[in-house]
């Protein structure tokens, strides 16, 4: 799994304040980068859901589980609620979900207007971690996207860039290897 590959690299790299997740549900994936996150000195994890029950119990198992850790969940939506979450210096804006990707639920234009305002709670020296769910089988995405010319991964690093400018948000090409 590349998050758990990956989730203590992030954390040195971004050195955040503040671990925000978007649609944080029961939190199983961010326990991920909570475990990574202790050694960076970041104690500070802030979950956002619409379920409150789904909320509280995962407040409640992170508090019990990691004592070191300040918990302050928020009962809210992305589309109202994503200006009302407090800023406590750095954040590392995590959304896992792959709802983002979810073809049913979202469109290109709900898509682009959540990333805008997304794009617009963040400052500069947050950073963005996007998680997309694979749709198809790996053998298959791995030979599509896997092309012995690298062609690719230099059409994705210049996708990047292109975001990048567009949004002034840094995406970590180091962590993609690219």
């Amino acid at each position: 799994e590349i998050l758990r590959k990956h989730a203590k690299e992030i954390m040195q790299l971004v050195s955040p304040d503040d671990l925000v997740e978007l649609g944080s549900g029961s939190s199983t994936k961010t326990r991920i980068l909570i475990e990574a996150m202790h050694s960076t000195g970041c104690h500070r994890y802030s979950p956002l859901d619409i379920s409150e029950t789904a909320l509280q119990e995962a407040v409640d198992a992170l508090t019990a589980d990691y004592d070191w850790l300040e918990v302050n969940g928020q009962l809210g939506d992305f589309d109202t609620d994503l200006p009302k979450l407090q800023r406590k210096g750095k954040r590392l804006v995590a959304f896992l979900s792959s709802n983002i990707c979810n073809h049913n639920l979202v469109s290109n234009t709900e898509r682009a207007e959540f990333l805008t305002k997304l794009g617009g709670i963040m400052e500069k020296g947050d950073a963005l971690l996007l998680g997309v769910g694979l749709m198809k089988d790996i053998p298959i995405l791995l030979g599509a996207y896997n092309d012995s010319k690298g062609l690719n991964g230099k059409f994705t690093l210049s996708a990047l860039d292109i975001i990048n400018t567009i949004s002034m948000l840094t995406f970590l090409k180091q962590i993609l290897n690219m």
